[in-house]
This record gives structure tokens, sequence and C-alpha cells, in this order.
């Protein structure tokens, strides 16, 4: 599967090539805000980059086969909602095509839809740059950029907060992994 892809811009024709159009440009956007995310929170910028850029490899039709043809095991929650299971399935994706093998990076692209605890400053920012690139317009998300510009903390809070209300207005289940996200950045706040 892998042709050995691993510069930006061998990165960047892949995605064009497999991605929806609107998929792609939403990469280029998340790529270019984590960037600017970890400048602002000293974070490494080469991983922001390729973390954001590769967030979404995954995000097509068939992601459950792809799931599948890689061996990623994917819970309840994904296997009824592919719509988060494409981070578990990016993180495998970034590793076996793009022969991405850091762990920092890995666990940014797979934890950017649902959160997870302890999450890193780059898990954040990722988590955040998808969150709040540019292209996305919804009720809450110039509070969520506000708070992005002085702490990845409290920004997260307000995003988890934004997505778990979001989900659960629509009756639907709220994934664990997002909660207990939530409730240990809560915890870290409080202390």
């Amino acid at each position: 599967m892998s042709d050995n892809i691993v510069s930006i811009s061998e990165m960047e024709s892949y995605l064009r090539d497999h991605l929806s159009q609107g998929t792609y440009e939403h990469s280029l956007r998340v790529r270019d805000t984590a960037i600017k995310l970890a400048g602002r929170f000293s974070a490494d910028k080469g991983k922001a980059e390729i973390a954001g850029l590769l967030h979404d490899c995954a995000k097509t039709k068939n992601v459950l086969e792809q799931a599948g043809k890689l061996g990623v095991k994917l819970d309840g929650y994904m296997r009824e909602n592919p719509g988060i299971a494409h981070a578990a399935v990016g993180a495998k994706l970034a590793e076996t095509v793009f022969n991405i093998d850091d762990e920092e990076i890995l666990n940014a692209i797979s934890s950017h839809t649902l959160g997870r605890e302890g999450m890193s400053d780059l898990d954040k920012i990722v988590y955040l740059a998808d969150v709040i690139e540019e292209g996305r317009d919804f009720e809450g998300v110039e509070v969520i950029r506000k708070k992005a510009r002085k702490s990845l903390d409290m920004a997260m809070i307000e995003a988890l907060s934004a997505s778990i209300c979001y989900i659960a207005s629509k009756k639907r289940e709220i994934h664990p992994m997002t909660v207990y996200s939530y409730n240990d950045l809560i915890c870290k706040e409080k202390k």
C-alpha cells in the first residue's frame, strides 16, 4: 500500500487524489491553523504541520473497509458512526502509507475527533485546529477561537463542551472518550 510517501508535497498530492475537494481544502486549513497554534504555544511546528495535514487522511466513504484492511479495531460507537472512525484509521494510514512513526503525531491524528485523557499539547493543537480553522462557521466558534489565543486547555474545554452539547441535542450517543477528555481537563483546571 505504501509508496514511501514522506515529503509534505507528496502528502498533499496523495490527499488531493484520495479525499473530496472539501476535505482536502479543510486539511490544508487545519495544517495552517495547527502551525499557528504550535507557534503560539511553543510546540513543534513540524509535527503540527504533519498531524494537521494528515488528520483527515482516512475521511472517505470506505473508512470501515479501510479499518478492516489495516487491522484497526473499532469500538461499537465507531462502527455505528463512521464519521468518528476516521481518526483511528487515519493514524494507522499515516503510519503505513506516509511512514510516520512519531507517536506524538500518530496520537494527535487518532485523538482529533474524540480527544482522550492526558492529551498532549500537540493533541490539543490538532483537535482545536480542526474545530477553529477559518472555514468553520458554527455558533460558538468565535468563543473557542478567542480562548485558543490564550489557553489550549480552556479552548479544549469550550470545544469539547460544544461538541457534547451538539451531540446531545441530536439525541445521539456521546463517545465515552469525549466525556473522559472533558472531565480530565476540568479536573486539571480545578487543581
